[in-house]
């Protein structure tokens, strides 16, 4: 595949190193978008994380993970083209922008939807595709490391996804923390402000700070400066949410800005909390309603096809009968037309039979002769 299997529809986005674009592939219509990456004024690091993001998109494969179809090189303009799925529904950045402008809040119902799904795609990144409704093979364990509003994406039935795996990194050993200093530093963990390594509960610290935003429209620490934010961090006071918003949700939020990340809970631990766990059986139940909707238009549509075949079966053995029924009355019409032949041979020769025994003796002729019986083949006189 290359880009000219694909059709522009529109640049929905730019950043410093190219743009994405909207797509269609030529094969089938499907709408996707098209990350156009320019790697000439690259550093060696960039490229290393650019072609790290390219193999994380790889690995994963889970419902709220935004999907990876393909890549390719245009090594003339040195510009790398990532394939990925499209969302329709834009970003949680833009929620929060229009929430403000609107100066209304996200229902809590939603709020719980959003954390729920975010906690089920982490589990598939921290825990190396062995999670809840993974679709991956199992792959090494991934720290995110960028968990932010413009990160995470809506498809057009408003099904959360998590994206943009550009600073991720994948983690070889359970022991191993990353060391550099990436993300959006309003979301920044202490240990990160400490200049401590950290490992997977960074991303839970970032989790918090996106569904405290949410809540809020405002990220939990905010400061003018570096030092001020910094020290915000560390202390890791957190105002409670909106009066509208449940104690439940208040404590979930609080457990995932804990300033310790020993102390502070994994997707594992999130994912026993109650609405999550109930949205997550719920969901598992709605997927199994699919897959047996899905086995069922299948099963109908063997059973079509197995009664086409019945029926195409049944006219074969009609017709194979109605031949067959031909073929009998055939051969009893034979017998009798031989049968007839037959008669008609025996009787032809015994007529022959009868005239040349007649004919031969009519050469023998007896009668009388002045009242002498007289044999015409007797030669002698008496």
């Amino acid at each position: 595949m290359n880009k000219n299997n694909y059709e522009i529809i529109e640049t929905i986005g730019k950043g410093s190193f190219g743009l994405i674009r909207k797509v269609k592939r030529l094969s089938d219509g499907k709408v996707l978008a098209r990350k156009e990456i320019d790697y000439k004024r690259m550093t060696e690091k960039e490229k290393r994380q650019l072609v790290a993001e390219v193999n994380i998109l790889r690995e994963l494969n889970h419902q709220n993970i935004v999907k990876y179809f393909e890549r390719f090189v245009d090594k003339d303009k040195t510009i790398i083209h990532i394939i990925m799925e499209y969302c329709e529904g834009g970003d949680l950045a833009n929620i929060i922008k229009r929430c403000k402008k609107e100066k209304k809040f996200i229902p809590e119902a939603v709020i719980w939807s959003f954390l729920s799904q975010l906690v089920l795609a982490l589990n598939e990144c921290h825990n190396g595709g062995s999670g809840t409704s993974s679709m991956s093979k199992p792959h090494p364990p991934i720290l995110h490391r960028d968990i932010k509003p413009e990160n995470v994406f809506l498809d057009k039935d408003q099904n959360v996804k998590l994206g943009d795996f550009g600073l991720s990194k994948i983690i070889e050993s359970e022991n191993e923390f990353a060391q550099t200093y990436v993300g959006t530093p309003f979301y920044m963990s202490p240990e990160l402000i400490n200049e401590s390594c950290y490992n997977a509960k960074s991303d839970i610290w970032a989790l918090g700070c996106l569904i405290f935003e949410l809540c809020t429209l405002e990220p939990p620490f905010q400061s003018k400066t570096q030092l001020g934010l910094s020290a915000k961090i560390r202390q890791g006071k957190v105002e409670n949410l909106p009066h509208q918003y449940s104690p439940e949700l208040n404590r979930i939020i609080k457990s995932m800005l804990t300033v310790s990340h020993e102390k502070r809970p994994g997707t594992q631990d999130i994912m026993k909390v109650g609405k999550i766990r109930s949205y997550i059986i719920e969901r598992e139940l709605q997927q199994k309603m699919q897959e047996l909707c899905l086995k069922e238009k299948e099963l109908k549509r063997l059973e079509g096809s197995l009664k086409e075949k019945d029926l195409a079966l049944k006219k074969r053995e009609e017709l194979i009968m109605a031949k067959e029924k031909f073929i009998v009355e055939k051969e009893k019409k034979f017998k009798v037309l031989i049968s007839q032949q037959q008669i008609n041979e025996e009787t032809k020769i015994s007529f022959q039979n009868n005239f040349s025994s007649f004919s031969s003796k009519g050469n023998s002729m007896i009668g009388f002769s002045n009242g002498v019986l007289v044999d015409s083949n007797f030669k002698e006189n008496f």
